[in-house]
């Protein structure tokens, strides 16, 4: 059913001015480069017409953006509930309360993987970072120039060459690097069982991004270098530091002393 609004702004249009968004809209003669691309609003302010006369021009004859209808598109996949391909059940989640618990009973447990970008003079570096539930200890952090899959699975050889995580719990979110077949055969065949975050909720990783918010807030921001070499280092330092010197206010002790203290009762 056409609202009174809509229908009073049609009924103001002639067939020529639809017929001129319909070429502006489509840009078969590519004269002014809007192939599916502009909506009302840059197609308004690019020829001086009117935002609602040129609105209801598009929903009359279906004119959709390409981003819009991929937007549309991916509402309605996510409204129907199903989740992205290759997922792995949240088991941090209690099933009993439905809440998120970040407790393990032991160092190596449970640990929450992520990734982060920094820049340093319009260039990316991607952080590969593993924190230890049980002592909030960085296992192992991973620099790369991007966040592939190949880079994701250097930084686990890494980790599985460093620790014993044979039956660990690794936990991480939907990112297509954690969904991806070569992730999932690494970790089954290193016997390690992955969890993942529900969609949308980040939050539910909150433990690694605390730490990227920590580590940027306390030591990144406000510092310049002149390379990746000099970064990266005073990076591997701030982690250090977080490590060893940050006591942590719920455990009343550095994440490095809670870790390996807890080892010794399992040697």
């Amino acid at each position: 059913m056409i609202s009174k609004w809509f229908k009073r702004i049609y009924d103001k249009r002639d067939t020529s001015y639809d017929l001129f968004i319909n070429k502006v809209f489509y840009d078969k003669d590519s004269k002014y480069w809007t192939h599916r691309k502009w909506g009302h609003k840059k197609i308004a302010l690019k020829f001086g017409l009117c935002l609602k006369m040129v609105l209801s021009s598009m929903k009359a004859q279906n004119l959709v953006p390409e981003n819009c209808e991929k937007s549309r598109k991916w509402k309605a996949y996510t409204k129907k509930s199903k989740d992205p391909i290759n997922t792995a059940p949240n088991l941090l989640k209690n099933q009993e309360t439905n809440k998120i618990e970040f407790i393990a009973n032991k160092s190596l447990e449970k640990i929450c993987l992520d990734i982060s970008e920094l820049k340093i003079k319009n260039k990316k570096i991607y952080l590969f970072v593993y924190i230890d539930i049980y002592s909030r200890l960085p296992l192992i952090t991973y620099f790369a120039n991007n966040q592939t899959n190949e880079e994701l699975i250097n930084s686990m050889q890494l980790l599985v060459a460093k620790y014993d995580v044979k039956n660990s719990i690794i936990h991480t979110d939907r990112g297509s690097q954690f969904r991806s077949l070569i992730m999932k055969e690494f970790c089954n065949n290193y016997n390690i069982i992955q969890s993942m975050t529900d969609g949308y909720a980040s939050w539910q990783n909150s433990i690694v991004e605390t730490f990227f918010k920590s580590i940027k807030q306390n030591y990144y921001v406000g510092y310049k270098f002149e390379d990746d070499g000099t970064f990266i280092n005073w990076m591997k330092d701030c982690v250090w530091n977080y490590s060893n010197n940050r006591i942590i206010n719920k455990l009343k002790n550095t994440p490095k002393e809670i870790f390996e203290s807890n080892l010794l009762k399992y040697m």
